[in-house]
């Protein structure tokens, strides 16, 4: 088993236990790739949900791109690539478990 990784959150700062959290959520096709890993302390992974941001939006393939937006909007998603009218659609919708990809105080 390993050990709990302690030290300082990249989000945050704080020094505390860190988790594994992955970059493109699984449920939208992520996978468990070093490339899709890294740490966060718990309390901004959590606060991080299902939360996706421009940044991770562009590493999306087209088929995670479908996977999110079936799962926000289900079989009618808005027809735009352009993240921010999207994230604002989102937003609108207030889909359970998807948060705005804001960790700071945490």
């Amino acid at each position: 088993m390993a050990k709990p990784v302690r030290g300082p959150c990249p989000t945050c700062g704080r020094n505390r236990r860190l988790t594994v959290d992955h970059i493109i959520p699984q449920v939208f096709g992520g996978d468990n790739s070093p490339e899709n890993l890294r740490f966060l302390c718990e309390p901004c992974n959590t606060r991080r949900g299902h939360g996706i941001d421009e940044t991770v939006w562009s590493r999306m393939s087209a088929d995670q791109k479908a996977k999110l937006k079936h799962w926000c909007f289900g079989d009618s998603p808005p027809l735009t690539e352009d993240w921010a009218v999207l994230f604002e659609e989102i937003v609108k919708k207030r889909i359970p478990g998807f948060r705005r990809p804001d960790v700071r105080n945490c």
